[in-house]
Formats: structure tokens, sequence, C-alpha cells
């Protein structure tokens, strides 16, 4: 079982195209880099966001990813802390 009325690419490049997309400030600690940077970024695929497809494509994908009880939703955030930050750091020569 394989998508054959478009490549693979073809697909994931009109989805990312269609889908809405947004970046903000992550909640958490993270300091003063948190308050001015956007280190949480949010991709939204809604039932409409297969528009365009080929119907055989657009049924498979609403039926896996259920786009037609919820958009799929996914977050990406950049938490920083002190701990991470310490642990990162390289070994101190101690010259």
């Amino acid at each position: 079982m394989g998508i054959t009325s478009m490549e693979q690419r073809e697909i994931v490049e009109h989805l990312l195209k269609s889908a809405d997309w947004s970046a903000s400030r992550s909640s958490g600690p993270g300091g003063q880099h948190r308050d001015t940077a956007s280190t949480r970024e949010e991709i939204s695929l809604a039932l409409d966001s297969v528009a365009g497809l080929p119907s055989d494509v657009a049924s498979q994908l609403v039926a896996r990813l259920q786009l037609d009880e919820r958009p799929l939703r996914i977050v990406v955030q950049d938490e920083r802390s002190l701990r991470r930050n310490l642990l990162r750091q390289p070994p101190v020569d101690p010259e």
C-alpha cells in the first residue's frame, strides 16, 4: 500500500504550504533569552489543508490523521534552565 498518485515530497510540500504556522515566546524558565526570542513554534493542519490533493491521498490523510474530528497540532518549544546550561558547559581546565 503506497501513495501512487503523487510523490511523497509533493504531498509534504503541499501540506506545509497550506498549514497554519505560528511562532511565540515559550512559557517556563529561560531567563532574558526567552523574553526576547520566539522559542515556541506551532503548526496546525486542518481538514481544509488536504484541499487540492488527489482524492485518494486526501482521504488517506483525513482517515489516518483524523482531520475530520480535529486539526493536527504539533508544538515545539525550547525551554532553558540553569541546570541544563551548566551540564552543557565544557569542563574547566584546572591549570
